[in-house]
């Protein structure tokens, strides 16, 4: 790992600014993927709470629906540093002197981690989601069956 995090900072240290540019707008298409995945894992969880009738079912689905928003907020928040992150860029490309260049590089390394941080959270949190709609449907169907054959 500490061998790891040496190789990476020797290339960010030593990366050209086009370099550092295309792996930003590498993160940039990254996250609008992830957008899209969102609107999906949205749809799916509003698809099927409005059937939902156990307390339970609805406070997981509750539950989720704001770990949902609190990641879209995470991964907006990013695409908005991302943005001034590529300005920055194209600013140090046309004139070396405009920042910093070893807090850029920093910054650099630190909006790396926070793209994977996200990364990892949306993974699991996906995973997470469909895990609960699948028991969620499961527990449902057993309690509509459960209620048909109590009305015969």
């Amino acid at each position: 790992m500490e061998l790891r995090m040496q190789l990476k900072s020797d290339f960010f240290n030593q990366a050209s600014w086009e370099q550092l540019y295309i792996i930003t707008d590498h993160w940039k298409s990254d996250l609008c993927f992830y957008h899209d995945e969102t609107k999906f894992l949205k749809h799916l969880v509003d698809r099927y709470s409005i059937w939902l009738t156990l307390p339970d079912n609805i406070e997981q689905v509750r539950q989720v629906s704001e770990k949902l928003q609190v990641c879209e907020r995470f991964k907006n928040d990013l695409l908005d540093t991302i943005a001034r992150h590529m300005k920055h860029i194209k600013d140090m490309i046309e004139n070396p002197f405009v920042h910093n260049e070893q807090a850029f590089r920093e910054e650099h390394a630190q909006l790396e981690e926070d793209v994977a941080d996200y990364v990892k959270s949306h993974r699991n949190l996906k995973k997470e989601i469909f895990a609960i709609t699948e028991e969620v449907v499961e527990s449902e169907k057993l309690q509509h069956l459960l209620g048909q054959n109590n009305n015969s």
